[in-house]
This record gives structure tokens, C-alpha cells and sequence, in this order.
């Protein structure tokens, strides 16, 4: 048996964030081994309901005199084993983590979880602007910004500002957590290695959905925060667009809310683009429940919960190969379409298959629902208990 201590950014909340949601259930899963799970958050959220077990600091910064006196009578009072820092690469924690290591020392595992991407917001940036720089009439820096000499000058710069980030975390802790071999890779350019002992992978787990009895609309799901800078509504609006057109029995629904949201109400509505829906901060369990087929155009994902809850629910996944976990969870033409970068006419082409062909849309459902199985809690428990073990 552990006592463990998760490290976050304001509350842990169980239905509101992707990391939050990852968080509560590593915790759920570290109870059921009769681990006891605490959660520190830097500052207490009003009028929301939050998470239990958490720890309040009273400063924003984790490596404050107080709420270092605070976290390490706590961490004393409640014999913690190991903590499991959420929002690597974060420095006040990795300040945090080096004092506890001169204070404190080998009796506590130190461990950081890297839930974004490393490298890939450099490798994209150029589709990070692209709407941005369109709206503004400036759709040749988009094209400049492409071109290799300049991508590449991009990435090297890109590098250099954040090695010194990465490279004190992940020498800050005992063991660094990625979900996936690509990321892996990110994680040892970024800090100038071949490879680093204490990176280890582990993907995220997603509790098992139950089997819905629910009967399927022809609805395509589009589901996450509306950032057009991260993951990209404007390019589902337009792929939409073309394929509606032919498909005038279809409709698509975006969940979700975000900075963008009353911008791509409105791009939608000067546009006369005929049946979305938007949905808002909502339950989406009920819409992945119902919908065909889920669609994802980010330009950068840790994990993508919303392509893992299509699947769990036997909807097929359409998704840009742009980040490192999207061919770890689309396997091109079994569970889904794993799209060429950015490439819109495919993704419309894509799509359209699936609005069209039933027989394939129920296979990769199937397909889709069996794939989960490697990221049930179960298969994922094992890997976290031997990091915890003390």
C-alpha cells in the first residue's frame, strides 16, 4: 500500500478537463489497489463542485515559502510515498520537487506525468496561425511559415527556448511518464538524448463505458475545447461544408465550449452552413452514445479522449495524423481513417465514405470498441504499481 499525492493546476474536477478526468480516474484506479489518493491544487475554484481529498495551497506558485510549508507538513502528517506531478513541464514544481529531494530524500518517489505534446506545437505551427492569418488577409505568412527553411529555423528555436524547461523537470524527478513512443521520442530531442533511464511509458487509462442500447443517428461528433488555434472547429466547419451538401440527411454536432465558441457560431452562420448543432459545455456521454461517427482535427493532442469515448461507444474515428498517440488509436481503415496532415480534401473524402457506406461504418464501429481494450484500467494498473511501489 501507497500513499500518493497528485499535483494540479485549481481543483481536480471529475467531468471538467481532459488531465482533471485522467487524474480522478488514476486516483479511483490507485483505490481500488487500497492506496490512499490526495490532490493539491493551487487555489480552490468558487461555485463549482470539486474533487475530494484535495489539499487548498494558499499561493498560485508551487514553490512559494508557503505553500512549500504548507505541502511539506503535509506531505510529513500523511507519510505521502510518492507524488505525481500532472502538469509537467512546470517549474515551480520542478523547484518544488528539488527541494523535496534535498529535505526530504529517497523516501519519496518523485514523479512527472507529461500530459502535452513536446515538440509537435513547433512541428504545426504553421496550422496553429492558419486561421488567425486568413482572417486577417494574410494567408502568405501561412504559406511562408510551411516552407522548410523556415519550419525548420521555427522547430530549432522552438527547442531552444524550451530545453532548459524540460531538462530540469525531467531531472528533477525520479521517474517521467509519457503515453506513447512518439512522445518519448519529443521528450529526448527536447532535451538533446538519444534516450533518459527514467522515462517511462505509460498511456492514459479511460474507465469502461457501458454498452449503450441507445439506436444511432446519423450524427457526426466533433468534441473538445473550441480553440482554433489547437483544435481547429473552423476546419470541421468547412470540412462539413462540403460533405453536407450530399448528405442532407446528416447532421453534425460539436460539443464543447471555448474562446472560439461565438466566433464559429457565427462563421457558421454568415457561411449558410445548413444543420450544426452547438452544444455548449454539456454532458457528452449522451452524444457519443448517439452519434456514427466522431471526427477530430487538432493540431496537437496528449491522448484525445473525445476520438477514445467515440470508439468506447463503437463510432469510428476520422482524425488528422498530427501528433504522436493519433496511429497508437486509429489503426488506418480497421477502427477509423487516419487522415495525411491537414489534409482536407482526404478527410472530406474520409468522411463521406463512412456517411455513406453502412456495412463499413458498423465494421470499424466494432472495431473501434475492441481497440479499447488496451486502454481499460486494468491492462494500465500494472504499470503504475510498479512505479508506486516503494
Amino acid at each position: 500500500m501507497a500513499n500518493v499525492l497528485f499535483l494540479y493546476v485549481k481543483a481536480v474536477k471529475p467531468n471538467i478537463g481532459g488531465i482533471g478526468r485522467i487524474t480522478c480516474t488514476l486516483g479511483e484506479l490507485f483505490r481500488t489497489e487500497s492506496y490512499k489518493v490526495w490532490y493539491a491544487a493551487t487555489g480552490k475554484p468558487e461555485g463549482r463542485e470539486f474533487y475530494d481529498a484535495q489539499l487548498f495551497l494558499t499561493e498560485d506558485d508551487y514553490s512559494s515559502k508557503a505553500n512549500y510549508d504548507q505541502l511539506s507538513k503535509f506531505i510529513l502528517d500523511n507519510k505521502i510515498d510518492v507524488i505525481i506531478n500532472q502538469i509537467a513541464p512546470h517549474k515551480p514544481v520542478a523547484l518544488l520537487f528539488e527541494r523535496l529531494k534535498e529535505e526530504i530524500g529517497d523516501r519519496i518517489k518523485l514523479v512527472n506525468c507529461f500530459h502535452t505534446s513536446v515538440l509537435t506545437p513547433a512541428y504545426n505551427y504553421a496550422y496553429q496561425v492558419e486561421y488567425s492569418l486568413r482572417k486577417k488577409n494574410m494567408g502568405f505568412v501561412f504559406h511562408l511559415l510551411k516552407w522548410k527553411p523556415v519550419k525548420n529555423y521555427l522547430i530549432h528555436s522552438y527547442i531552444k527556448h524550451y530545453r532548459g524547461l524540460y531538462k530540469e523537470a525531467v531531472e528533477s524527478a525520479d521517474v517521467n511518464v509519457v503515453l506513447n513512443e512518439g512522445q518519448e521520442e519529443e521528450l529526448c530531442k527536447m532535451i538533446g538524448v538519444k534516450s533518459h533511464p527514467s522515462i517511462q511509458i505509460i498511456p492514459n487509462c479511460v474507465p469502461t463505458a457501458k454498452k449503450s442500447d441507445a439506436e444511432k443517428d446519423n450524427i457526426v461528433l466533433w468534441c473538445g475545447n473550441f480553440s482554433c488555434r489547437v483544435k481547429r472547429p473552423d476546419l470541421m466547419i468547412d470540412i462539413w461544408n462540403y460533405v453536407s451538401k450530399k448528405h442532407t440527411d446528416w447532421k453534425l454536432v460539436m460539443v464543447g465550449d471555448g474562446p472560439d465558441l461565438e466566433e464559429m457560431k457565427g462563421y457558421a452562420i454568415s457561411n449558410k452552413i445548413a444543420r450544426i448543432e452547438f452544444t455548449g459545455r454539456v454532458n457528452s456521454t449522451p452524444y457519443f452514445e448517439k452519434a456514427k461517427i466522431v471526427c477530430v482535427t487538432s493540431t496537437q493532442e496528449s491522448f484525445s479522449l473525445g476520438a477514445v469515448e467515440g470508439m468506447q461507444h463503437s463510432a469510428p474515428v476520422v482524425m488528422f495524423n498530427s501528433f504522436t498517440m493519433a496511429p497508437k488509436l486509429v489503426e488506418n481503415g480497421e477502427n477509423g481513417f487516419l487522415v495525411e496532415d491537414f489534409n482536407i480534401k482526404d478527410f472530406e473524402r474520409k468522411l463521406a465514405l463512412l456517411m455513406t457506406d453502412e456495412r463499413t461504418r458498423i465494421d470499424m464501429g466494432k472495431n473501434a470498441r475492441i481497440k479499447m481494450v488496451d486502454y481499460l484500467p486494468e491492462n494500465i494498473k500494472e504499470r503504475w504499481k510498479a512505479i508506486i511501489t516503494i
